[in-house]
């Protein structure tokens, strides 16, 4: 995937492209419980060190991969949205995931970074379908797919083993329609706003 180094600006937050001096702030996320919990499939080989293992995941990451910083408008790192081509050739499906820092969720970040990226996906990715599963126990993360017009297809029970217990997932899917028709008054008013 072509790497983008315009920064996409929402209502709260700006995406842009990873860069060396988020490192340690992706560092520190790697250490969070409920990160490491969301994100565990991230990790693909445990004898590497987390340095390298978060170059190669962020910065040089494969060409399937793309993924953006979250930062506040006064600049402040906040978190990291990506997006990977799952069939992307013959579907054209992308599947994005979100991840916020300890104190940035529940202030609009999550939402405003989804509603941005999504549109991305849409309009310049020529996606015809989102999809992507998320922890049945994680509510915020779907309100937030439910608010930008995605829809549960299901619930995938004891799909994942992980902590010493299985997990039960909802796979969701989004199409360019039931997301512009959730988000279009959002990118109206942002884009009114340029």
């Amino acid at each position: 995937m072509q790497r983008t180094s315009d920064p996409f600006y929402g209502k709260r937050c700006v995406l842009r492209p990873i860069r060396d001096e988020d490192l340690p702030h992706l560092n520190e996320m790697l250490r969070e419980s409920d990160f490491a919990t969301a994100a565990y499939l991230y990790v693909r080989s445990p004898d590497r060190t987390a340095e390298t293992h978060i170059r190669e995941l962020f910065i040089h990451s494969e060409a399937s991969r793309l993924t953006l910083g979250i930062r506040t408008h006064d600049d402040v790192f906040a978190g990291f949205h990506d997006v990977e081509l799952v069939d992307y050739e013959r579907h054209r499906v992308c599947a994005p995931g979100l991840f916020l820092r300890r104190g940035y969720r529940d202030q609009g970040y999550g939402i405003d970074a989804r509603i941005l990226m999504a549109d991305f996906m849409f309009r310049e990715l020529n996606a015809h379908r989102l999809v992507g599963a998320t922890w049945a126990e994680n509510a915020r993360s779907l309100r937030q797919y439910k608010k930008i017009g995605a829809v549960a297809c299901g619930r995938l029970r004891d799909a994942v083993f992980f902590n010493g217990a299985h997990r039960d997932l909802i796979p969701w899917s989004l199409s360019s329609e039931q997301f512009y028709a959730a988000a279009g008054n959002y990118l109206t008013e942002l884009r009114g706003s340029e």
